[in-house]
């Protein structure tokens, strides 16, 4: 059960990271 939710914790950050970087590069 922590694995899994390891995975659905890390997938979360990456389309954060990704959503982030997106406003950050329409920003500049």
């Amino acid at each position: 059960m922590k694995k899994q939710y390891d995975e659905v914790f890390k997938k979360q950050c990456v389309k954060l990271v990704i959503k982030e970087g997106r406003t950050i590069s329409s920003i500049q």
